[in-house]
């Protein structure tokens, strides 16, 4: 899926929803972020590396349509950083840091503009279950490089858009739980279906692929429900 036809999903979606909200149908729209914490699955695996995961957030928005009881659709418009690391040992092939063996760390940056589209369960009790697709509409990455030793420190960082496709579409399920208040608190995990790189960065890289595991943890607030 490439980003024009992600674009139009999400348009027929929030078409959808406009439609609904205006024939009286259950409405809910709120706010919500919280933490992200991803890695890397790659295959074939790195031999010399190992994978570590990267932190950083995601905020955004949020639209519930309950089409029973206990039972609905949640779309959600957010912004959310992921990324991987791989640390391990290099050559110093630039002799910058006198040459020989150095400690190595590659870290990758990603921006999305990520679109779940979920069923979502509500209990009684409280507790909600959620599955879905989730779109992830690249914004930019980045990657860089760094080699480092007991005293000094060099790094590398360009863009790496060119590297990634324009979408990387997951599976993503998750559970949760909403207070009386409205206040909602929510553990997520999704995974990427395909290859997030090109194919052109796959030949390159004697077959390369990979793919991103995102887990959220996430706070949320309704401020509007009819």
């Amino acid at each position: 899926m490439n980003k024009l036809t992600a674009m139009r999903t999400v348009v027929l979606v929030i078409g959808f929803l406009a439609v609904a909200t205006l024939s009286n149908a259950q409405i809910k729209l709120g706010v919500k972020g919280g933490l992200n914490v991803s890695g890397y699955f790659f295959e074939p695996d790195p031999e010399n590396d190992d994978l570590k995961p990267l932190s950083s957030f995601h905020l955004g928005g949020f639209m519930m349509y309950s089409f029973a009881d206990n039972f609905g659709l949640q779309v959600e418009l957010m912004y959310s950083g992921e990324g991987g690391r791989l640390v391990g040992e290099d050559f110093d092939g630039t002799g910058l840091l006198g040459g020989g063996t150095v400690d190595s760390e590659l870290k990758d940056r990603y921006s999305f503009l990520a679109f779940p589209v979920l069923g979502k369960y509500h209990s009684s009790s409280g507790f909600t279950a959620e599955a879905g697709i989730i779109f992830n509409i690249l914004l930019k990455a980045k990657t860089s490089y760094a080699l480092s030793n007991d005293t000094q420190e060099i790094a590398f960082i360009e863009d790496f858009n060119d590297s990634v496709n324009g979408v990387d579409t997951r599976f993503g399920l998750g559970i949760g739980y909403e207070m009386a208040s409205g206040l909602s608190l929510n553990g997520r995990y999704s995974f990427s279906l395909g290859n997030i790189y090109t194919e052109e960065y796959t030949a390159d890289s004697n077959g390369l692929e990979a793919g991103l595991g995102v887990f959220q943890l996430s706070v949320g607030f309704p401020i509007y429900a009819k």
